[in-house]
């Protein structure tokens, strides 16, 4: 077999892809298949779609950490979610210590949260007050700690483009900006030398990005997902549509972050394979089930609702895409 990506086939990558995950065993008990911890924050509607989506792509446990507002509506939206408000929002903060509230009050209950889980999706609706985005810095840092793979979008994001040293080198690491958060990042580290790409299918930027970044795993989102870890990458140009309503992104995070926790499993052998999958592989064909997943049920949802499509039809869709691409086996 070929030792790199970039010269697979396409039917190969879904194979390989396929591969990671699970299949459903009588013999798995609650949480094997994933237990997932969406950091968000502030904004209830963006914290809820990566939740859910996590959900709905297969994990079997997904917690979430907000404020105590968000949490109430939270709750409200999905009785399957387990809500934590241990996020101290700003106005509460106004005219307190700032890392002394973090320090006393949030790290040690998020920190315990943290020795449960698999998977951190971190990002969506965290908001970017100075109160939310120190929180989420000294996170990364326990998440680095522990070694846990983690997934950051949106404001985890502009977070970074301050302080990209809180994840340079950590290869456990997928970042997944749009356009305007790529070229922030970009900037941030090598100013000046951000160039567009005319061919969508060309990975030259991911690779940079990912290289600046000492190997953490970049999936570059656009008309086509290019997913680049250092010179490995992966182009997916798959169907999905050219609605842009909001709360995508989110959703990609969501279910990459389970995707992520299968690729754990799979390099646990929790159950028996035959070893195709290179481990520095897991991350980028997690990356790429998720965005194929997405992108079908963006496709589906388009097909029924076309210009009224919102996140929530697409939603709706994600049993469906996952299905379609991905047929469940069971072992009975």
């Amino acid at each position: 077999m070929s030792r790199t990506l970039a010269t697979k086939s396409k039917q190969e990558i879904f194979y390989l892809t396929k591969s990671l995950i699970p299949p459903l065993l009588p013999s798995f008990y609650k949480g094997q298949q994933g237990k997932i911890l969406v950091f968000g924050g502030e904004y209830n509607g963006a914290v809820f779609f990566s939740a859910d989506s996590s959900a709905k792509t297969g994990a079997d446990l997904v917690h979430v950490v907000c404020t105590k507002d968000v949490a109430q509506v939270i709750k409200c939206y999905s009785p399957d979610l387990m809500v934590h408000p241990y996020l101290i929002d700003g106005e509460t903060a106004d005219g307190h210590d700032e890392d002394e509230l973090i320090a006393k009050y949030v790290m040690p209950k998020v920190s315990t949260l943290l020795d449960r889980i698999d998977v951190v999706a971190m990002g969506s609706g965290l908001g970017r007050s100075s109160m939310n985005l120190k929180t989420a810095a000294e996170v990364l840092k326990e998440i680095k700690r522990r070694n846990l793979p983690v997934v950051l979008d949106a404001d985890s994001l502009f977070l970074l483009a301050q302080s990209p040293e809180l994840i340079q080198g950590y290869q456990n690491a997928i970042v997944t900006p749009n356009l305007m958060e790529f070229k922030r990042l970009f900037d941030k580290l090598e100013p000046g030398t951000f160039e567009a790409r005319k061919d969508p299918r060309d990975p030259s930027n991911a690779i940079r990005l990912s290289k600046l970044l000492g190997g953490v795993t970049v999936v570059q989102k656009g008309a086509m997902d290019i997913i680049a870890r250092e010179d490995e990458y992966i182009v997916n140009d798959s169907i999905g549509s050219n609605r842009r309503c909001g709360g995508q992104g989110d959703t990609l995070s969501g279910s990459m972050a389970t995707f992520l926790a299968w690729g754990q499993k799979y390099k646990a052998k929790l159950w028996p394979h035959d070893d195709e999958i290179d481990e520095k592989w897991v991350p980028l064909l997690a990356a790429y089930g998720a965005s194929s997943v997405v992108r079908k049920a963006s496709y589906l949802a388009f097909q029924n609702k076309k210009r009224s499509m919102q996140a929530t039809d697409l939603h709706s869709e994600l049993a469906n895409a996952f299905e379609e691409l991905f047929p469940t086996e069971t072992h009975l």
